[in-house]
Order: C-alpha cells, then structure tokens, then sequence
C-alpha cells in the first residue's frame, strides 16, 4: 500500500510538473505574441523565446500524456512537482543562453538551489547578460514560491502553493453542489480546516500585493526598470539576496525605498501576517 501510494504521488507529481511546463512555455513565447500583435520588431534573437518555449512545450506535452492523474497535487504531491520543476525549468531557462552548456547548467542548479534555500549565493552577475530572459523569469517565480513550511528559506512555502492550486482546482465542483453538502479541502487525506485555508490564502493575497505596492513605489522614486523593481521587493521580502538591481545602484536608491525594504525584510524573515498582528489593538488588551 506505501508503494502504490508513492508511485501515485510521483505521478501525479509528474502529471502536474507537465501542465506547469506547458504553462511556463506560453509565457516564454508571450512576448513574441504581443509583438506580432503590435507589429513591433523583436530586438532580442528568436531563440531566446523559441527554443525554451519549444523544450518546455513538449516536455510538458510528453508528461501529462505520460502520467495521467485526478486530483491536485498537495502535500508530498506538490514538494516533488516544486522540485522537479525548480531542477526542469533551471535547465529550460539556460538553455538559450550564450556559453557552454555545461557551465550554465552548473551555475543555474547553482542559484535555484540558493533562491530556494534563501541562502543568497551568488557565482555569477544575475544583472548581466549571463542568464537569459527566460532564466530570470523563473529566478522570479522561484522566489515566490520559496522553501518548504517549517523552514528558514523564504517565499509563501510549497505546501501553501499547493493548498490554493488544489483549492483552484476543487471551486468549479464546489460552485455546482447544493448548498447544504459539505465539500472538505483535503491534503494528503486529511481535511483542511477552513481557518488554515482562510490564512493561507491571507499569506498569498500579501505576497502579491507586497511586491506589487513595492515595486510601484521603487519604479516611481527610482529610475529602475519594472523588472528590477519588482525583483529588489520580491528578494527583500523573501530575504533571497538576489536581485537585478546592482549594489552600486542600491547604495544610491533614497532614502524612502531603503525604509520600504527595511521593512519588507523583517515581514518576510518573520512571515507576514506575525507582524501585522503587532499592530492589532486586540493584542496588546
């Protein structure tokens, strides 16, 4: 029974690893689709886009014709699709890329193991040419999704990524039953109660909104391009270190967006919704 059941995680891990590969090579091929549409010429070369976009596509295609599961990962589920896909799309990402192949693998196993540790390392510039557009992207998303619960890295946690995907999945059901039925989240067998789904979904409204209000800010009292922004508040939140806005920059910011990543560091090192209980009044009565 233990093996069936782990054979049946690792496929319904694959299963899923597919559709957010199929996922991930629409966005890669995005923005070639948004400058046909307004007839812009493309300045960076088509394999940058192409290439990746091809190699995610049918990796994604082969793996959900492959591995054919129901439900939604979660739980163990959802830690082996984050980890296979931290590895699949790490190499996706450089596979465009300029150099030898060998050392790009190398360097970008090297920083998605950083960005989801939180640890920070760093062996190569991440604001210059050395990754692709692509790779960046998923440095990004990466940070987001961060570690596991009950670590030290940061980010909203797998586990909670995978709680609101099997809620996503579960709403058209839940929409269509009567009213009076009762439909349970599970995870791994067992029943989710509604306060765990309440804050959970809390965390992951506040590190969208986070990073979004931050990088409005930094893009208006800065001169940084959208993605530096974004990526200074998404690496100051999730305590990652890395981001596309170099030290020499940083030193210069003012003196307002140093305060905005202040504290964006103490609410993602001591998680968000701790400290915004400090300023409820309910809990200093």
């Amino acid at each position: 029974m233990k093996r069936e059941g782990r054979i049946k995680n690792l496929r319904t891990a694959f299963h899923y690893l597919g559709i957010v590969l199929i996922l991930f090579a629409f966005l890669q091929a995005l923005p070639l689709i948004i400058s046909a549409i307004c007839l812009e010429t493309v300045q960076f070369p088509f394999r940058i886009y192409v290439i990746p976009a091809a190699v995610s596509a049918a990796l994604g295609v082969g793996l959900v014709t492959l591995f054919r599961a129901r439900p939604p990962p979660a739980g163990r589920s959802a830690m082996a699709t984050a980890a296979l896909g931290w590895f699949t799309l790490s190499l996706i990402g450089v596979v465009s890329g300029p150099g030898g192949l060998h050392d790009h693998i190398r360097s970008s196993l090297f920083h998605v193991v950083s960005i989801a540790t939180s640890t920070g390392f760093t062996t190569q510039d991440v604001t210059g040419a050395t990754f692709s557009p692509v790779a960046k992207q998923v440095f990004l998303l990466l940070m987001v999704i961060g570690g596991c619960v009950g670590s030290t890295s940061g980010g909203v946690k797998v586990l909670r990524v995978g709680v609101m995907g099997k809620l996503l999945w579960q709403q058209p059901r839940f929409i269509s039953c009567s009213s009076r039925q009762v439909n349970p989240l599970l995870v791994d067998g067992e029943i989710i109660r509604t306060e765990e789904v309440q804050r959970t979904a809390a965390i992951v409204f506040a590190w969208v909104a986070l990073p979004v209000l931050g990088g409005l800010i930094t893009g208006l009292l800065t001169a940084f391009a959208p993605l530096e922004s974004v990526s200074g508040m998404f690496s100051a939140l999730g305590s990652m270190g890395l981001s596309y806005i170099s030290q020499e920059s940083l030193v210069s910011v003012g003196t307002g967006v140093k305060v905005w990543y202040i504290l964006a560091m103490v609410a993602g090192r001591l998680e968000i919704l701790p400290l915004l209980l400090i300023f409820s009044r309910k809990v200093w009565t």
